[in-house]
This record gives C-alpha cells, sequence and structure tokens, in this order.
C-alpha cells in the first residue's frame, strides 16, 4: 500500500511504531527539505521514492500584500515527479493516495485575493491528481463556515473536472476559534451544501480524546468513510514501551474494520491474515435472502422464501433484504418479499426507512409501493431524514406530492430540528416551496441546532444565503418576515451582500429590508460594510442607492470607506459620501 505524507524522506529501517509516528504527525523529520510530499512504497522497495507533489515556495496562504504582488499572486504548482509515467497506470491507480496542501482554506475570514490564491491551488492540486489518476485525494478539512469550500468543490472536485474519488479528512474533534467542534457537523454541513453527492467520501483523522458517548461516534458507521488515520497522540505506551490504542480506540476501530475500509498508517502493525480473512468474511455473511436480492436472483428467492427463510433477516450491518431491494429500486423483487410479508418500516442507521431510501433515491414506484404496504410516510429511523426531507432536498416535486397526498406532514422536524421548507430553501427548489407553503408549512419556523451554522436562520435568510432570488420573491411574497435574523445577528440582506447576490439584494431592498440591521461582528455590523470590504461594487451601489450609510461606523472604529481596499470602492463611497453631505 502506498500512502502519501509530508515526510520529506522515507525511513524504511524504522520500526513500525516509528514509522506510524512519522506518518501521522506528517513530521519532515531532521533533514528533511520543506515543502514536500513524497510517496512512500510499503511493499515493492524496488519501487522509486517518488514525489507526488513539490509546492514551490508556498507552505501557508500568502498575506494579502503578497497576494496584491504581482511576483506571488499566482499559485505555481511544481509536480515533483520526474514524469507521470515513473509508474504504470494501474499503480497509480491502485497504490497511490494523493494529499492536497493543507492550508487550502476557502473561508469568509480570508480576502479575495486569498481566496482566490486558495481556488487556483485547489483546481490545480486537483486536476494533477486526477492527471496522475490516483486511487483517491485527501482534502483539507473544512472549517465552520464552508459554503465558499463546498460551492468550489462542487464547481471542480465533484464534476468531470475531476475523475478521482475525493476524501475529506474530519478529525473527531477539534479545536476552532478555542470552542470544541464535533467532526460529525462538519462534515454533515459540508456533504449537504454538495447536495450530498456521493463522491465526496470521508478520511476519518482520530484523534487523543473521542467524543464522550457511543451514538456520537456510532454516526460514522453510517457514514461513506473511506480511509482512516491514526495519529501519534491517539497512541498510549504500554508497560514493555511499544504504542497501542485505548479500550475505546480499538474497540471503534474495529468497528470500522467490518466495514472494509482502506486504512493508512496503521496496517502495518496489524497482521495481513486479518484483513485477508476475518474482514472478507464478515462483509460475506450476509443472510442468503439479502444476497439474492443483490443478485438479482428472484428464483432464488422464491425458493429461500417457500423453505420459510426469515424475510426480515439483518446482516451485521443491520440491513435486510427488502432495504437492499428498496436502495436498488427493485419493484418485482419488493413484490415477492411484500407479499412473504416483509415490514416495510424497518429501517437502519445507514439509510433510513425504506421509504427515506427509496425517496433519497427517487424510486418514484418504489415509494408508490412502499406506501400501497402502508409504509409510515413520516418516520425517520433514529438520526436519519424523513421521506419528505429526501423530496425537499432533491427538488422532486412529483415525489413530494406522492408523499403529500398520503398525509405526509409538511412540518415534521429531523433530529436537528430542520424542516423540509428549510430544506428547500436552501437549495432554491422554487416549485418545491410553493407546494410546501400550499400544505401550510409553518414559514415562521427556525433552524435552532445549536451545533450547526446559520442557527436561527429562516427559510427566507437559507435563500437568500443561496442567492436564490426567486425563491427568496416567493416567500416574502407570503409574508415571510424580511429582517428575522440567526444567532449571529446576520439578516437575509446581510447574508446576500457578502455572498455577492445583488439581485436577491435587491428583491430584499424592495422588500424593505433593514439597512441598518447590526450583526454581532466587530468589524463587518453591516450589509454595506461587508460589501465594502470584499469589494463587491455592484450590491454597494444597490445598498447606497437604498440609503446605506457609508459613514456610519462599526463598534471597532471603522467605517466602509475605512474598509474599502479597492480604488473603485473607495471612489464609490466617497461620491456617496459627499452627495450625502450636500444633501444635508
Amino acid at each position: 500500500m502506498v500512502s502519501v505524507t509530508n515526510a520529506g524522506a522515507f525511513f524504511p529501517k524504522l520500526k513500525p511504531a516509528a514509522r506510524v509516528k512519522s506518518a501521522a504527525r506528517d513530521d519532515p523529520g531532521p533533514k528533511a527539505p520543506p515543502r514536500v510530499a513524497r510517496v512512500s512504497e510499503r511493499q515493492n522497495p524496488r519501487l522509486p521514492h517518488l514525489s507526488l507533489v513539490r509546492f514551490k515556495g508556498v507552505d501557508k496562504i500568502p498575506t494579502e500584500g503578497k497576494c496584491a504582488s504581482t511576483g506571488a499572486s499566482k499559485y505555481q504548482l511544481e509536480p515533483s515527479t520526474v514524469s507521470d509515467l515513473a509508474l504504470d497506470s494501474k499503480t497509480w491507480s491502485s497504490a497511490v493516495i494523493g494529499k492536497l496542501s493543507s492550508w487550502i482554506q476557502l473561508d469568509r475570514a480570508l480576502t479575495p485575493n486569498q481566496r482566490k490564491f486558495c481556488l487556483d491551488a485547489l483546481e490545480q492540486e486537483l486536476s494533477w491528481g486526477s492527471h496522475l489518476g490516483v486511487y483517491g485525494i485527501i482534502l483539507p478539512c473544512p472549517t465552520e463556515s464552508c459554503e465558499l469550500y463546498a460551492a468550489a468543490l462542487s464547481r471542480i472536485g465533484l464534476t468531470s473536472i475531476c475523475t478521482t474519488q475525493l476524501m475529506v479528512r474530519i478529525p473527531l474533534l477539534r479545536q476552532e476559534n478555542g470552542t470544541e467542534v464535533d467532526g460529525w457537523n462538519t462534515w454533515n454541513n459540508l456533504r449537504l451544501l454538495c447536495d450530498q453527492n456521493p463522491r465526496l467520501q470521508v478520511c476519518l483523522e482520530f484523534t487523543a480524546d473521542l467524543p464522550e458517548s457511543d451514538p456520537e461516534l456510532n454516526r460514522w458507521l453510517a457514514e461513506p468513510v473511506r480511509s482512516v488515520i491514526i495519529p501519534t497522540d491517539a497512541f498510549l505506551t504500554n508497560k514493555q514501551g511499544f504504542p497501542v490504542l485505548s479500550k475505546r480506540h480499538k474497540a471503534f476501530l474495529l468497528q470500522l474494520f467490518r466495514l472494509f475500509l482502506e486504512l493508512t498508517d496503521v496496517k502495518q502493525l496489524l497482521l495481513p491474515a486479518f484483513f485477508s480473512t476475518k474482514v472478507k468474511v464478515a462483509m460475506t455473511q450476509a443472510p442468503a435472502l439479502v444476497q439474492a436480492v443483490r443478485k438479482r436472483d428472484v428464483a432464488r428467492l422464491r425458493t429461500l422464501l417457500a423453505e420459510r427463510a426469515d424475510v426480515n433477516e439483518e446482516s451485521d450491518r443491520g440491513v435486510t433484504a427488502f432495504q437492499t431491494a428498496v436502495k436498488a429500486g427493485l419493484v418485482e423483487v419488493l413484490e415477492v418479499l411484500a407479499s412473504a410479508r416483509a415490514d416495510p418500516n424497518v429501517g437502519n442507521s445507514c439509510d433510513g426507512t425504506p421509504l427515506t431510501s427509496a425517496a433519497f433515491q427517487s424510486h418514484q414506484d418504489v415509494v408508490e409501493l412502499l406506501l400501497r404496504q402502508r409504509a409510515d410516510v413520516n418516520a425517520a429511523y433514529h438520526q436519519c431524514y424523513p421521506p419528505i426531507f429526501a423530496a425537499a432536498h432533491k427538488g422532486n416535486l412529483q415525489l413530494l406530492r406522492t408523499l403529500l397526498s398520503a398525509r405526509a406532514s409538511a412540518n415534521t422536524q429531523c433530529f436537528d430540528q430542520t424542516t423540509a421548507i428549510l430544506q428547500t430553501s436552501w437549495f432554491g427548489h422554487k416549485e418545491v416551496v410553493a407546494e410546501l407553503i400550499a400544505a401550510r408549512a409553518d414559514l415562521t419556523v427556525k433552524r435552532t441546532d445549536r451545533t450547526i451554522q446559520d442557527c436561527d436562520a429562516t427559510a427566507v435568510f437559507l435563500a437568500a444565503k443561496r442567492g436564490h432570488t426567486d425563491t427568496v420573491r416567493l416567500l416574502l411574497e407570503h409574508r415571510c418576515s424580511v429582517n428575522d435574523a440567526t444567532v449571529d445577528g446576520e439578516g437575509p440582506l446581510f447574508a446576500a451582500a457578502a455572498a455577492n447576490h445583488p439581485d436577491t439584494v435587491q428583491v430584499l431592498l424592495d422588500a424593505r429590508a433593514d439597512l441598518q440591521q447590526s450583526t454581532n461582528y466587530q468589524e463587518l455590523p453591516t450589509a454595506l460594510h461587508a460589501a465594502s470590504e470584499r469589494g463587491l461594487r455592484e450590491v454597494a451601489s444597490l445598498l447606497l442607492a437604498a440609503g446605506a450609510d457609508p459613514t456610519l461606523r462599526a463598534p471597532e472604529g471603522q467605517s466602509p470607506l475605512d474598509l474599502a481596499k479597492d480604488p473603485k470602492m473607495r471612489e464609490l463611497l466617497e461620491a456617496n459620501g459627499t452627495k450625502r453631505a450636500r444633501q444635508s
């Protein structure tokens, strides 16, 4: 197995424990050159020690001054392999994992030039990894405000531009701005922003401290975890001086083994026999009915049922034959299982209830069959979404109408206190929003989960933040509040302005959005402050035309004019200030 780390050199003589330590900490070693990511080969010592990526003069995001200069304004990736023919295509695609620069972040806190620099780096490194045809690419961990990161991944990484699988590095726990952040919430936020793209997977990083409760850990068993990283500080030292994992770390790791993971950093510590036999046996010991469904063998299925096989028997992952057929959209198989009295309401932690699973797969005929079998239209399996959320998320109007006609509630709340109207407003499905409004969805509801971003956000806020102008207009026409703010004090106008959605800003201004509505941000209290700081001239022009004050000072004493770095933006603000002075 080839793994990619930031180690500057490969140490073939180190003991396994020491090798894990070097790889896990991304420590370049005392003699290693900086800014070099190398490939280390564990199995074939004759293979050259190839560098996958070398970053020319870059190991962090440049300061604003350097970004603005012509010398360092563009990211330049220097491929460190002598040639992409150094390995044959089979080896690249089956034995090499790439790793993007850890400093790449598309955060709202960065300046426009810094964001552009990171965007260029993201695009070039993904393109290079895709060109090499590597097995997969590990992406940097997103921050809490990852909208721009998700948008970039959706545009670059999750399209035909990048053909390799992408794994987002997610620590189980991490510190951000002095607050402990649960990695699952970070992952959930990113994958929802990316429309739950199946190509986006998880590279789960263990931490020295695990989440306190087992349910918090078990959530990961239902996620697309593709690889695991074990850092040095997760290991303890036993009496013999060897590194070992704590009992709880080990127990969770063994649970992940059953999911047939691709393990990095610790695989060499485990017996090959464990991987070659025990894990594979555990994965193949599915009930005979489940295996028959997977093979689409209806004749075998009927034979097993005639022999009185348990139609609701679960595999070691809690999956039944009925659930397997639902996910695959096998109507004929489902009819056979239903005639044998398979339970249409038994769910699992990965797919939710059968009705939710069918809805997310947009299997209209399967949904109709399940409803005829009296599946609970409002049920949600533990921390999974109810069926109506799938229709709202996908923007599937036909499916939504089918569920509503079966008496699905338009106001069902899921585990994170989100409702369907909030979900579909975020994705801008105007027709679905209209259908939910007709079904008497509560338009005053707020997203109240304190563990996620934009807590207390309304449907108008979520649609405005994503720039879904028609959806915002529709919601306002039905008397949704134009000024309801999040827990951070952000209103819809601030969200649309900061994200550079001028058309949405104009709709909100026409609805008399409060120009002076103040956020909790010390430097950017109003929409005009945000637009000025980010150089968004079109948005600023709209705000100024509506009466925004360019001299209004933030709590820290800065006005929009003080924050403006773009000369044309300063000219615009100064002209407006002069005009206001003359009028007064």
